[in-house]
């Protein structure tokens, strides 16, 4: 990974024509006392060694972005944080240096003379605590407490093509250098919404399409929160188990998830996270998907349920519905087709990668 820095040059000062004077020698009063921290930021994690006990995987290794937005790397905004060994919330003020399309690079200025620097005895100078991003959160505004509820409408996904993301590092007596740049570390980020994905078989894509996809519930939240639950004390993204980081609301808004794509051979959705609770009549919460043929043979549309759970044989298995949707997975179903129905198998990735579901 490469990384951007930037030097400083201080300008020179020009005498005026007139009477003599001493200028001192070095830099600017201002800039004597500025040091920079360079921190770099991604949605797009390695695969953990231990994938079964870490979160700090992507939606899949590597992951191909879907066509159209919402980008599920792009970055428009950051609002960084140092979290203090007594917790104390220090406001940073980034620079963007630049991106690489899934990695993007920030400075900050810290001086010399606040508090929370550590000046050691042999007079160096050192920074000690938790960074903390947010990413992409609406029009810019820097949440006040980034250790907290940090919530936005689910419609700016829709309305801005970008999805907030939540991420932490630990740095421990990091040297700083005055007028020069320290890199920090790079701070992998936690998307904060679960992805629905439904699309067609391989053997199929070239004959039918995705029509409609209703759901069987609308009592979908409206409201989505930035932070996870563990954020607060975690050391590094990574160390959240990824299904503690639900932070869910038992307030729905009966909405209706917006499904992207539709009338293709793939379509997605993204959705606030959510308890799963059984429906009036007993069922795991789910979608009515209809396909279409597109190859000109005549014949009718084609109706099937995909199901939030695990299934068996075809059917879903008894009391193995979700119980509750999380963050930063994408729930995948392939439709195929056989006699004509729908037939639903199950896979699941138990920690931190997709989950899979093969209709065949």
């Amino acid at each position: 990974m490469k990384y951007i820095y930037y030097i400083l040059i201080a300008a020179g000062l020009l005498l005026a024509g007139g009477c003599s004077q001493d200028i001192p020698d070095g830099p600017a009063p201002e800039s004597a006392d500025m040091c920079e921290l360079v921190v770099s930021l991604s949605a797009e994690a390695n695969v953990a060694k231990n994938p079964e006990t870490r979160a700090d995987q992507p939606w899949d290794d590597p992951y191909q972005e879907d066509p159209g937005f919402p980008s599920e790397y792009s970055i428009d905004h950051i609002s960084l944080y140092l979290v203090t060994r007594d917790n104390t919330v220090i406001p940073f003020f980034p620079t963007p240096l630049g991106n690489t399309g899934s990695s993007y690079t920030y400075q900050v200025k810290v001086n010399r003379n606040d508090e929370y620097v550590t000046r050691n005895d042999d007079g160096t100078l050192s920074l000690t605590g938790r960074i903390v991003a947010i990413a992409n959160y609406p029009d810019g505004v820097t949440p006040a407490e980034p250790l907290g509820d940090v919530p936005y409408q689910l419609s700016y996904i829709d309305s801005s093509g970008r999805i907030p993301m939540w991420g932490v590092i630990t740095i421990n007596n990091l040297t700083l250098v005055v007028n020069s740049s320290v890199y920090a570390g790079e701070i992998k980020l936690l998307r904060s919404v679960p992805k629905v994905t439904i699309e067609m078989a391989d053997d199929l894509k070239d004959r039918y399409k995705i029509t409609a996809v209703v759901p069987d519930q609308t009592d979908y939240l409206s409201v989505a929160n930035c932070f996870p639950t563990g954020g607060a004390t975690a050391a590094t993204t990574g160390s959240l188990l990824i299904e503690g980081c639900f932070n869910g609301s038992s307030t729905h808004d009966h909405i209706a998830p917006v499904f992207y794509n539709m009338g293709t051979d793939k379509v997605w959705t993204y959705l606030a996270e959510r308890e799963c609770p059984l429906t009036a009549d007993g069922k795991p919460l789910g979608f009515t998907v209809t396909i279409e043929r597109t190859d000109g043979v005549v014949s009718k549309p084609f109706t099937g349920k995909v199901y939030l759970c695990d299934y068996a044989n075809g059917a879903p298995a008894p009391d193995t519905a979700f119980r509750r949707l999380v963050r930063n997975h994408d729930y995948q179903y392939k439709i195929s087709l056989k006699e004509l129905e729908f037939i639903v198998s199950f896979k699941e990735w138990i920690f931190g990668g997709k989950v899979h579901i093969d209709l065949e």
